[in-house]
C-alpha cells in the first residue's frame, strides 16, 4: 500500500529499484528489507546507533 502513495519516500525508492532493472517483486523485497531495519530497532527499544548501522 504504500508504494501507491504518490511522491512517498518508499515510492521514490521503488521506482529506482525499477529503474535499476530490478523486477517488481524484488524491489519489494528491498522496500521490506528497509523498513525491517529501520522499524525493527524502534520496535525493540534500541535507539543505539550500533543497532541502526
Amino acid at each position: 500500500m504504500a508504494i501507491k502513495r504518490a511522491g512517498g519516500p518508499l515510492r521514490t525508492s521503488y521506482e529506482c529499484e525499477r529503474v535499476i532493472g530490478k523486477g517488481h517483486v524484488r524491489a519489494l523485497i528491498v522496500l521490506a528489507r528497509r523498513l525491517v531495519l529501520v522499524k525493527a530497532p524502534i520496535r525493540d527499544n534500541r535507539f543505539t546507533t550500533k543497532a541502526l548501522a
